[in-house]
């Protein structure tokens, strides 16, 4: 992960490498992602990690989390958008069934693939 933006009401309230450090990685198979990270805010260090099976239509994509860090996670469908600009990843969600972002509520992360 080389960025991540949390939005509330069209503003920033959390931006990776200046509210919080660290790093995740996420990885995909044919069926299957997970990720694990650690992260810093202030003082405090939070692991971070989960993983499923997705869906992936056109740009739409869905995770069916199955393991995760916070266990009220578990069983969740995560519906987001899914851009890849050369060797970047770009995930942002939620969205809503018509693939559409709460604009007052969201979260961009960025992904550059790994060799």
């Amino acid at each position: 992960m080389v960025d991540a933006n949390s939005f509330s009401e069209g503003k920033v309230v959390n931006h990776f490498q200046v509210n919080f450090t660290g790093s995740q990685i996420k990885v995909w198979t044919k069926n299957h992602f997970m990720f694990v990270g650690l992260f810093n805010s202030d003082s405090i260090t939070t692991n971070s990690y989960g993983g499923g099976t997705y869906k992936l239509e056109g740009n739409r994509y869905e995770e069916n989390i199955l393991y995760h860090t916070y266990p009220d996670a578990v069983g969740n469908k995560v519906k987001m958008l899914l851009e890849i600009k050369n060797d970047t990843l770009i995930q942002t969600w939620p969205v809503n069934k018509e693939g559409q972002i709460d604009k007052n509520k969201f979260r961009i992360e960025k992904y550059i693939r790994a060799e």
